[in-house]
């Protein structure tokens, strides 16, 4: 889910298989694409099988601090509660800086 919210490609190194599971692409050095209707309405991924994958960012202002700590609190248990202006305040900073030409 937060690969879908977050703009750009988010998974780097993608793999799913484990006992039970076939998919055109074990045994390959491919990424496996994980399907669109794993995240669609409302859709959750199978309940078999191992998905290993490192989660990346395209460009620092793809990063969304606010649901990243949202889904850490649904998915990880992590009860840590930010200042919700020192979140505003990060992603602010990871956003790109504007530059004024001078005349």
């Amino acid at each position: 889910q937060l690969g879908v919210a977050e703009d750009g490609e988010n998974f780097a190194r993608c793999r799913y298989g484990g006992e039970g599971v076939v998919t055109i692409m074990a045994g390959t050095d491919f990424d496996y694409i994980v399907p669109s209707n794993w995240t669609a309405n409302g859709a959750k991924p199978p309940r078999v099988g191992i998905l290993s994958v490192t989660y990346v960012s395209e460009k620092p202002e793809f990063i969304l601090l606010k649901e990243r700590h949202r889904f850490a609190a649904q998915f990880c248990g992590w009860q840590h509660d930010f200042d919700p202006e020192l979140l505003e305040q990060l992603e602010k900073s990871l956003r790109p800086k504007t530059v004024k030409a001078r005349a």
